[in-house]
């Protein structure tokens, strides 16, 4: 089954609940595909009119009743930046901010929120049809929303979709969280805030856009200037488990690997892995006192890891985020490599071309780079670009982010998609598909073998549970 035959069988299909599960499996297939499909718009605007025949359910009597802003969320996490970012953008606004959860979250996150929102709701309907009406009309009752939707949350943008059609007047804005992923949403915003020099160069090869765009950039507490120390080499690396497996152009575990042979008196300290990495399991063999393999921690304690060491290493090879320039920050020496994705911080023009080895770089390079960082990262300055925008003020993206093009090409893939575990149940969850179109869909889409390779070392992690061998890993390392 081919993508333009996926996209027929999306917008032909008569039930709902299929055609949702149809488009976010489109949308799994096309991210990293070798096209480099950012956005479809004519697709995306198709299948929200799909769903115009809910519009004489709206509640039109609730048009803008509510003053404060409203954010969108997808899931909201207890780890990582894309929640700290929604958190942190609600206290910039001058009244109370509400939230809308518009999937299944662990509710251990909702303390935290609480902090943060006047008022939190969260979608429990179990039909499409229910969770895109309530979500539409919770939206019409705003005059603004702020969304920080996931790529595939399709059903949020139908939503909204059909609540500027009952209230043209509501001011959409998008955090570009995942700007190097394809993405749904852009048919119905009015402002895209950026976070990086790639969302723009992704975004000037979207030629149907109608919406404006504005930087924002990622807001960090910064206190005082970093002060380093090159006595010890106490390494740590953190962020999403995806963002460190190694592909054919790069491995970020060969050179710290390297670096940990060449340094007897070095540590590492891996935060965010899966216990099933096994691209981590041969550093771990080989220094087992030295290598701390950590599972995703709270930012609490996951601060207090940060506290143990004096040197960062960003992910590789996927970079961007808010660890990396958070822990220079923290004064740990930065050390990054250039894998193709350019213009998150300041910090990047610090990258090592990707053939080199680690080396750290001088003190005086990284107090110049902190005027920079403290122009692009400051609250303040955030604050100040955000609340423009919400007026409908743009702002430019800082200069010290452009001083490199981004590889275009340094995402995609030459192949299948591998296949995951998230993947196989959208398409097992289809009702009108017979098993042999779902065995076709998954032949012609995706990896197969990498999936059977994968369930290797999950299984081979169980067996040293049953070994009682999980000393192995470390749940924060010591000190």
């Amino acid at each position: 089954m081919s993508i333009a035959h996926l996209k027929q069988l999306t917008l032909q299909c008569n039930n709902e609940d299929d055609a949702i599960l149809y488009a976010k499996i489109y949308a799994k297939i096309v991210t990293g595909h070798r096209s480099l499909i950012y956005s479809d718009n004519e697709f995306e605007l198709l299948l929200r009119n799909k769903f115009d025949f809910l519009l004489h359910q709206v509640k039109k009597c609730h048009l803008s009743t509510i003053n404060e802003n409203l954010h969108i969320i997808s899931t909201p996490y207890n780890r990582g930046g894309h929640t700290r970012l929604c958190e942190r953008l609600s206290l910039m606004e001058d009244d109370d901010s509400h939230l809308l959860i518009t999937q299944e979250f662990d509710k251990s996150a909702l303390p935290r929120l609480q902090l943060h929102f006047k008022s939190i709701l969260a979608v429990c309907h179990s039909t499409i049809t229910d969770r895109i009406l309530f979500i539409t009309n919770k939206i019409i009752k705003y005059n603004k929303i702020i969304l920080h939707i996931h790529p595939d949350d399709i059903v949020s943008v139908i939503a909204v979709g059909l609540a500027k059609k009952v209230s043209p007047k509501l001011l959409v804005l998008f955090v570009n969280h995942a700007d190097h992923l394809f993405t749904y949403g852009r048919t119905v915003i009015d402002v895209m805030l950026q976070i990086s020099f790639r969302g723009y160069e992704i975004d000037k090869t979207i030629f149907d856009k109608k919406y404006l765009t504005s930087f924002l950039g990622i807001p960090l507490d910064i206190k005082n200037k970093p002060k380093f120390t090159y006595a010890s080499k106490n390494m740590i690396i953190a962020g999403n488990s995806f963002k460190m497996k190694p592909n054919k152009c790069f491995s970020i575990q060969k050179k710290l690997f390297y670096f940990l042979h060449e340094n007897p008196e070095s540590t590492l300290s891996v935060v965010g892995i899966n216990y099933s990495d096994y691209w981590w399991w041969k550093a771990k063999v080989c220094f087992p006192g030295r290598v701390h393999l950590i599972k995703t921690l709270p930012y609490e304690q996951y601060f207090s890891v940060v506290k143990g060491c004096n040197i960062c290493i960003d992910t590789a090879p996927v970079t961007g985020g808010t660890a990396f320039t958070e822990m220079y920050l923290n004064s740990l020496i930065p050390v990054c490599f250039f894998t193709g994705i350019y213009g998150y911080s300041p910090l990047d023009r610090l990258r090592l071309p990707s053939g080199s080895s680690i080396r750290l770089c001088d003190e005086k390079d990284l107090d110049i780079i902190f005027e920079d960082v403290f122009r692009v990262h400051d609250i303040s300055s955030v604050k100040n670009r955000y609340t423009e925008a919400l007026n409908l003020k743009l702002s430019e993206i800082d200069s010290s982010l452009t001083m490199f093009p981004n590889d275009p090409f340094c995402l995609s893939r030459k192949g299948k998609l591998e296949l995951d575990f998230t993947s196989l149940n959208l398409i097992t969850k289809l009702k009108g598909m017979s098993w042999r179109d779902k065995t076709n869909l998954v032949l012609l889409n995706f990896k197969i073998t990498n999936f059977l390779l994968m369930l290797v070392p999950k299984v081979s992690f169980k067996i040293l549970v049953f070994l009682n061998l999980k000393f192995l890993w470390s749940k924060k390392p010591k000190g």
